[in-house]
C-alpha cells in the first residue's frame, strides 16, 4: 500500500493550540484508505493519539485537543492562560495536577490581596464565566487586611494556613480546623512572627514583643539625676508646693543651674548638699510668687539674691532702689559714724 503524502505536517516538538505537543505521525493500515494518526503529548504529561484530520480541524476552529483523561475532567473547556493573566479577579501563575485529589486540575493563583493559593481550575473558571470574582479565603474573612499593610510595628508579608485543633462537622465526623495566620516582620530587628489577622485589627498584638520589653524597662528606668543639685531643687520645691498648696507643674529638665548668679553676678557653688545653704548656693526662685512653681515662672539664682528678693514685687524693688539712690543712705550712715 502506497502511503499518501502528508501536507502541513508540524515539526517534532511543536506546541499546538491548547498545549499539546506534536511528536510524530503514522498511517494506520488497518483502517480504510490508511488514516493518518498523530502521536501527541498532553499538558498533563500523558501520551495519546488522534486522527490527523480531527487535530487539524480543531486547530482551525481554535478548539483544544487533549487526552481522554483531561477531556473527562473537563480540561478541554478551560481557557488557555499564560502567567500573569487575570481570571475571576486573581492572577494566574501555573496549572498542575493534584495527585491526591483524584487527579484533578488545579490552578496556582495570586489574589489581589497578595496571597498565593491553589484552587480547582473548573471552580475558578466557572466564576469567570459568570463574570464573578472568586478571591482567596483570606480576603473574604479580612477584607481590610492586605500584604504590605502595617499595624503598629508589624508589616504583613504573607499569609499561611496552619492546622490547629480537631472539630466535628455537621455529620459528626472529626476534622482538623485550619486557620489563616498573617506572617509579619517587626520593625525592631526584622524578626518574623505569625499573628491572627483579627489580633492585628484589634491591636492585641503590636510587635514581636519588643514594645512590651521597652514599656516595662521605661517604667522602672530612672532619670539618672537623683543625686544632683537640680533634683534637690526640684524635690524641695515639690515638697513646699504639696505642703502649702502651691501650683506645681515643672519637670526636672526645666531647672537649669547657671555658673553665675544672674542677679548679683557671683559664682554659684553646687558642691554643698541639700539643706546646706551659703550665700552662693543655688536657689529656685519664682518670678511671681503667687503663680507658684509653674513653667516659665522659675529661675535659679543665688540663695543670697533670693533672700534679698524675698516676697516683694518688681515694682517694690525698683522703688526701694530709687529711694536708696536718692537718699544716699550709705553715705549718710558713714558720715554719722565718723562724727
Amino acid at each position: 500500500m502506497v502511503l499518501p503524502l502528508t501536507k502541513n505536517l508540524p515539526e517534532q516538538g511543536t506546541e499546538l493550540f491548547g498545549g499539546s505537543i506534536f511528536l510524530s505521525n503514522y498511517f494506520d493500515s488497518s483502517r480504510k484508505n490508511g488514516k493518518e494518526i498523530w502521536k501527541l503529548k498532553c499538558t498533563c504529561g500523558a501520551y495519546y493519539e488522534r486522527r490527523a484530520n480531527d487535530i487539524r480541524y480543531a486547530q482551525k476552529i481554535k478548539r483544544r485537543t487533549l487526552c481522554n483523561i483531561c477531556c473527562r475532567r473537563g480540561n478541554s473547556a478551560l481557557p488557555i492562560l499564560k502567567k500573569g493573566d487575570q481570571i475571576a479577579g486573581c492572577e494566574f501563575i501555573e496549572q498542575f495536577l493534584e495527585k491526591g485529589d483524584h487527579g484533578q486540575t488545579f490552578w496556582k493563583l495570586k489574589c489581589e490581596c497578595g496571597f498565593v493559593f491553589k484552587r480547582r481550575a473548573a471552580e475558578q473558571n466557572y466564576a469567570h464565566k459568570k463574570g464573578q470574582k472568586k478571591l482567596c479565603r483570606n480576603i473574604h474573612l479580612h477584607k481590610d487586611i492586605k500584604i504590605g499593610q502595617r499595624f503598629n510595628r508589624l508589616t504583613i508579608v504573607n499569609f499561611v494556613k496552619k492546622e490547629e485543633r480537631e472539630r466535628l462537622d455537621s455529620k459528626g465526623k472529626p476534622y482538623i480546623e485550619k486557620r489563616t495566620y498573617a506572617i509579619c516582620i517587626c520593625s525592631c530587628d526584622k524578626k518574623k512572627i505569625e499573628v491572627l489577622p483579627e489580633q492585628l485589627r484589634k491591636g492585641d498584638v503590636q510587635s514581636c514583643g519588643c514594645y512590651q520589653k521597652e514599656s516595662v524597662g521605661n517604667r522602672f528606668r530612672t532619670h539618672g539625676k537623683s543625686h544632683t543639685r537640680e533634683f534637690d531643687l526640684w524635690a524641695a520645691a515639690k515638697e513646699r508646693a504639696d505642703k502649702y498648696g502651691i501650683d506645681f507643674n515643672i519637670d526636672l529638665e526645666d531647672i537649669v543651674i547657671p555658673d553665675v548668679c544672674p542677679v548679683l553676678g557671683i559664682p554659684i557653688n553646687i558642691s554643698l548638699g541639700r539643706g546646706r545653704r551659703q550665700p552662693d548656693s543655688p536657689s529656685l526662685d519664682k518670678f511671681y510668687p503667687e503663680k507658684g512653681y509653674v513653667k516659665g515662672n522659675i529661675q535659679v539664682i543665688s540663695w543670697r539674691a533670693n533672700r534679698i528678693k524675698s516676697d516683694g514685687t518688681p515694682d517694690e524693688w525698683i522703688k526701694i532702689a530709687k529711694w536708696c539712690q536718692k537718699e544716699d543712705v550709705k553715705k549718710k550712715l558713714d558720715k554719722n559714724n565718723h562724727e
